[in-house]
């Protein structure tokens, strides 16, 4: 069972001494045939969660993972687990990922009628609600509704598929809702981006609002393994 603690934004980065960048995983791209392994070697990173990107598809065309990849993780892990739900009917699988042992479940408002409703919903069940957003996306609907949920996912790339180029104009996207979260003076939502993370493009990822990202791609395949990807991202941040 997944027991991670959860902390707010701001004790968190005050734990891990000050403004760092969280640095989440996607294991979209990773050997899933040992799990276990897969898992201690991300415990050994200064990772903070692990993503689970779930696809039915039809919200994406690709078919990737589900319930009982997210309750591995949760098995072997100690870090919070981010079910990102890219899928068309998200209310349908809260449920089952929530007894997986996701701590965060992740919908795209694309596909949301009622951003509070689905929020609050996410919440009766013990979980963190997570809304995300596709590059194409104006964010004006998402920005007045921002602070009901715990974390905003920023698609740097268009979901679907790992390894894809950064879009630079999303950058407009995480600063627009950065700019709303600091004028509700509010402590959240945790801001991150996912998709397109390399050691070039964080350090701008970054100046623009994200206090997380997900490392994809970029730490599965880093030559010197996933600590190391995990320490150059951290390290490549905080560089001006």
């Amino acid at each position: 069972m997944n027991r991670a603690i959860l902390t707010p934004l701001g004790a968190h980065a005050q734990q891990i001494g000050g403004c760092v960048v969280e640095i989440a995983i996607s294991v979209l791209d990773a050997d899933l045939s040992h799990i276990a392994a897969l898992c201690s070697e991300i415990n050994e990173s200064a990772a903070s969660s692990i993503q689970i990107d779930v696809m039915d598809g039809h919200f994406v065309p690709r078919l990737a993972l589900g319930p009982q990849d997210c309750a591995a993780f949760a098995m072997h892990s100690h870090l919070p687990i981010e079910a990102h739900l890219m899928v068309e009917h998200p209310e349908h699988f809260l449920e089952t990922f929530a007894a997986a042992g996701a701590t965060y479940l992740i919908a795209h408002t694309e596909v949301l009628s009622d951003i509070p409703a689905y929020c609050d919903r996410v919440r009766s069940l013990g979980k963190r609600p997570g809304i995300a957003i596709n590059p194409e996306t104006p964010p004006d609907e998402l920005i007045p509704v921002c602070t009901l949920a715990d974390l905003i996912v920023v698609m740097g790339v268009h979901p679907g598929a790992g390894g894809q180029s950064f879009i630079p104009s999303t950058l407009q996207t995480l600063t627009a809702l950065q700019t709303a979260r600091q004028q509700a003076g509010a402590p959240l939502p945790k801001l991150q981006l996912d998709g397109g993370v390399n050691s070039d493009t964080v350090q701008q990822i970054v100046a623009a609002g994200a206090d997380a990202v997900i490392g994809g791609s970029f730490i599965i395949r880093y030559p010197q393994g996933i600590k190391a990807g995990v320490q150059t991202l951290k390290m490549r941040s905080k560089q001006k």
